[in-house]
């Protein structure tokens, strides 16, 4: 379905009604209505990952000026980890978030790796050739000399990326520290449902602002890639107004 295509149409309505009772269809129904509340109880939050979002799009809409062909694929997937990750936390579905912000980020730092490596290319394109291949391809891409290269380029993006790395990998597990032990003060058993959407709480603000500052870090990131472009398209001066405050 395309972006365009309404979400629900006159000839699937009737398909819709049928699994309108399911306990799935619940809980999309309801991780929606969360998500549109939140553009509204959440605005700044929200217009902040609008225009993380408009310099993503206008930025692939000018990659394909660039040669760097598989650099591009991974502003792709970059962005659309970040897109997945602004969706579950918009709704509530905070700690599984927080899974495909760090996904964005190793996307963006393997698209820098690739980009202008033709070695490098050529394992990652034949990393499905055989388990050889495939070795090599994980000792070549490891994390250590990635973020080697990308201390050399920019030491200060290479510090943001490594500590939105490793808040994405301890808030994944529980966004708060202390959800585990929470109780409802009365003895009576925790109604653990709630812990699938959480919203309105500084659980959720956090989770949004760790999505635009991933986004804005990845976006950091591809300038060493497509820094033409960005300069050409005056995206390099609405990144830097992203920066502050993030």
């Amino acid at each position: 379905m395309s972006v365009e295509e309404p979400v629900l149409s006159e000839s699937n309505s009737a398909d819709a009604e049928q699994w309108a009772d399911h306990p799935l269809a619940h809980f999309l129904a309801a991780a929606w209505r969360n998500t549109v509340r939140s553009f509204s109880r959440q605005r700044v939050h929200y217009e902040t990952l609008s225009e993380v979002d408009g310099v993503f799009r206008e930025l692939i809409e000018h990659a394909s000026e660039s040669p760097e062909r598989l650099a591009g694929s991974m502003l792709i997937r970059a962005h659309g980890s970040l897109l997945a990750a602004s969706s579950l936390a918009l709704s509530g579905q905070v700690a599984e978030s927080y899974a495909l912000m760090r996904n964005s980020l190793r996307s963006a730092l393997h698209g820098v790796f690739l980009a202008g490596d033709a070695e490098r290319q050529r394992i990652w394109v034949a990393r499905a050739d055989d388990d050889q291949a495939a070795e090599r391809m994980r000792a070549t891409f490891a994390n250590g000399p990635m973020l080697r290269q990308l201390r050399e380029l920019d030491a200060a993006t290479a510090g943001i990326y490594e500590r939105l790395q490793q808040r994405t990998i301890d808030r994944g597990a529980h966004p708060n520290t202390y959800g585990s032990f929470a109780h409802n003060g009365d003895g009576q058993p925790i109604d653990f449902s709630r812990a699938y959407l959480v919203t309105d709480d500084e659980v959720q603000r956090m989770a949004l602002r760790t999505v635009a500052q991933v986004g804005i870090c990845a976006l950091s990131m591809f300038y060493y890639v497509y820094g033409e472009q960005y300069r050409e398209h005056k995206l390099d001066a609405r990144l830097a107004k992203l920066r502050q405050g993030h």
